[in-house]
C-alpha cells in the first residue's frame, strides 16, 4: 500500500487535486506536503547506503570507519530497525527474508554456527551498502546482493536476501575465503545459497528493480568506497 501511495505522489498530487474539485487547494497542499516528506524520507535512506564509509574491523583499519561492528547487544539507535539473527532461516521467496533498497537493517552473525557458542557481532547497515575491495580478496559492494560484489551488466537480474546480506556481512569481518568449508561463516553460506540458487529471470520475489549494478547502487559514492 505505500509503494501505492508513494506512485500516485509522483505522478503529479497537484493535479489530481484539481481534478477532484479542491478550489481553495487546501487537500492539494496536504498531499504535497505528503510528497515532500516522502521524498525526503526515501533520500535520507540513500544517503545512508551512500554516505557510510565502510567499517573497521580487526584485520581493516585504515580508510574505514570505527565501532561500527560491535557485540551483539550493544549498538545504539537500533529502535526501528528490523534484525537479522544469526540463525534466522527465512528465505527471500518465502517473504520475510526479502529486503528492500536501502533499508537499514541490524544484522548479527556469530562466529562458526549459532549452535556452537561461538561469539556474536552485529552491526546496522543499508541494504546496498558499498565497502569496495580489499586487500586480501573480494569484492564487498552492493551488500545484501546475493553474489560477489554488484552485477556487470543492467540487463542481468539479481536476488537480494536477508541471508545474504548476513553471509556479506560476516565474511567481511571474518575475510572469509572458503564458502560452505569457511569455519566463521560456512553456515551463514549455506543459508545464503537457498536465495542466491533461486531462479531470478521467474522467481521476481527475490529482485530488486532498477537496483543490480554499481552504477544503480553505489552512485556517486562508489569511487570513494572503493578502497584497499
Amino acid at each position: 500500500q505505500g509503494g501505492a501511495v508513494m506512485r500516485v505522489l509522483r505522478m503529479g498530487p497537484c493535479g489530481s487535486c484539481r481534478r477532484i474539485g479542491d478550489p481553495h487547494g487546501q487537500a492539494c497542499a496536504a498531499i504535497l506536503w505528503l510528497c515532500l516528506f516522502a521524498s525526503n524520507f526515501e533520500q535520507g535512506l540513500a544517503d545512508t547506503a551512500k554516505g557510510r564509509r565502510r567499517p573497521c574491523t580487526p584485520t581493516i583499519t585504515e580508510n574505514c570507519e570505527a565501532n561500527r561492528f560491535v557485540p551483539c547487544g550493544q549498538s545504539r539507535n537500533v529502535r526501528g530497525h528490523l534484525a537479522v539473527w544469526p540463525g534466522e532461516p527465512a528465505t527471500c521467496h518465502a517473504g520475510p527474508g526479502q529486503v528492500h533498497p536501502h533499508e537499514v537493517l541490524l544484522v548479527q552473525f556469530t562466529d562458526g554456527h549459532p549452535n556452537e557458542g561461538g561469539a556474536c557481532w552485529e552491526i546496522l547497515v543499508a541494504v546496498g551498502e558499498c565497502w569496495g575491495s580489499v586487500e586480501r580478496g573480494g569484492d564487498y559492494n552492493c551488500q545484501g546482493r546475493c553474489g560477489v560484489g554488484c552485477q556487470k551488466n543492467v540487463y542481468y537480474c539479481s536476488n537480494w536476501s536477508r541471508n545474504c546480506l548476513r553471509h556479506d556481512v560476516c565474511s567481511y569481518f571474518f575475510g572469509s575465503r572458503n564458502g560452505l568449508a569457511d569455519r566463521h561463516c560456512g553456515y551463514a553460506f549455506a543459508m545464503a545459497s537457498k536465495d542466491f540458487s533461486a531462479p531470478c529471470l521467474t522467481e521476481h520475489r527475490c529482485r530488486l528493480d532498477n537496483f543490480t549494478t554499481i552504477e544503480q547502487v553505489c552512485g556517486a559514492a562508489s569511487s570513494s568506497q572503493m578502497l584497499v
